[in-house]
Order: structure tokens, then C-alpha cells, then sequence
């Protein structure tokens, strides 16, 4: 599930800056566990993909990525630019 997430991320299909759905909303229309979803969600913010506002929901995070016409070996370089290797 992270990974689909994460490629959605790096694809641009989930804009920076985009409201994700809550972590309740998105495992009822997946039909997983709500912990589940919230394991996925703490993983990407916690590497920096996504954000959580109180009150306001969980956002994309804004980071200075190439896109995805740069070619993958770009697209690579700049991920590891921005989040670094762990």
C-alpha cells in the first residue's frame, strides 16, 4: 500500500500540497484495517512524503523532485537528493 502511495507521489498523480482522505475513509474504500492505513500513513510521513495538519487532515508534502519526463535515472537522483538515503 505505501509503495502504491509513494509511486502516486513520485508519478505526480498525488499533487503537492493534496488533501489525502482520512486514514478511515481510505481503509473502508479499500477494505483494509484502519490500522493498517494508519501504519502506511505514519511510514510516508515519517519519511517525509506526507503531512499532517491537526484539525486540517494529511497533505503531500511539497518537495523539489524532477518529473517524471526527466527520466527515471533524474527522478532517482533528485528522491535521494531530497529525503537521502537512510
Amino acid at each position: 500500500m505505501s509503495s502504491q502511495l509513494l509511486f502516486g507521489i513520485l508519478s505526480g498523480k498525488l499533487a503537492p500540497g493534496e488533501k489525502l482522505l482520512r486514514v478511515r475513509n481510505l481503509a473502508r474504500h479499500l477494505k483494509i484495517h484502519g490500522n493498517t492505513m494508519l501504519a502506511v500513513y505514519l511510514d510516508l510521513a515519517q519519511c517525509g512524503w506526507m503531512h499532517g495538519q491537526t484539525g486540517s487532515g494529511v497533505f503531500v508534502r511539497r518537495l523539489a523532485l524532477p518529473s517524471a519526463g526527466d527520466g527515471l535515472d533524474e527522478l532517482a537522483r533528485g528522491w535521494l537528493a531530497e529525503v537521502g538515503p537512510e
